[in-house]
């Protein structure tokens, strides 16, 4: 990893440390809502990611064509998560 993306990520980290570690005293409370929304609903992702990659774990080919369905619902929970972070990020 190159030094400015590492220098970054710890950067981000630390940032995300702050927010999801902190007890909200001084944080307005509609924004420390809403922090703890976003992360509710990262973990919630995570969580539905990790779940669908442990689901690839020893399916064929014909499992996965079998499970398709599945995997769409998987995937439409994921992006339900994150639908606000998204709404935002495209304002």
């Amino acid at each position: 990893m190159s030094k400015g993306l590492q220098t970054r990520g710890e950067g981000l980290h630390a940032s995300l440390d702050f927010l999801f570690d902190h007890d909200g005293e001084g944080i307005p409370p509609m924004l420390w809502d809403w922090i703890a929304q976003l992360k509710a609903d990262l973990d919630s992702a995570w969580d539905e990611a990790s779940e669908l990659d442990l689901s690839f774990d020893g399916l064929n080919d014909d499992e996965l064509i079998e499970c398709r369905e599945a995997l769409r619902d998987r995937a439409q929970r994921i992006m339900a998560h994150l639908h606000n972070y998204a709404e935002w990020k495209e304002n």
